[in-house]
């Protein structure tokens, strides 16, 4: 499975997981990106865990990057890994449609491999 299909596949894994749980993430999915505002999220099988790369506005600046006030913009940017699908769901629900801010994101577990702002 290439790249593309398999976040076609992740995002056809995550709406029928919302679906199921009564959520309607489809309204959000535009191809294998969810889109919501000024923020997106797209998420790719690898393994047994998900990889996922988000990117958007956020309103303060994350407690990971002290001494960077100058240079925050009010944007964050992060590529990692979440380890399965039900913390995937949870993590892209909070991102999105409950616009949480980056210290306030579930899934302290997950693998983070690049972040900024």
């Amino acid at each position: 499975m290439d790249q593309i299909e398999s976040e076609r596949a992740a995002a056809r894994e995550l709406i029928a997981l919302a679906h199921d749980r009564g959520f309607d993430l489809a309204s959000f999915c535009q191809d294998a990106v969810f889109v919501n505002g000024n923020r997106w999220i797209f998420l790719w099988r690898e393994g047994g865990q998900f990889g996922y790369h988000m990117q958007g506005r956020i309103e303060q600046l994350p407690a990971c990057l002290p001494g960077s006030e100058t240079a925050f913009r009010g944007m964050w940017n992060e590529v990692g890994y979440l380890p399965d699908l039900n913390r995937a769901f949870e993590f892209m629900i909070a991102w999105l449609p409950a616009g949480r801010q980056v210290d306030d994101l579930p899934v302290p577990e997950r693998t983070i491999k690049r972040r900024g702002i």
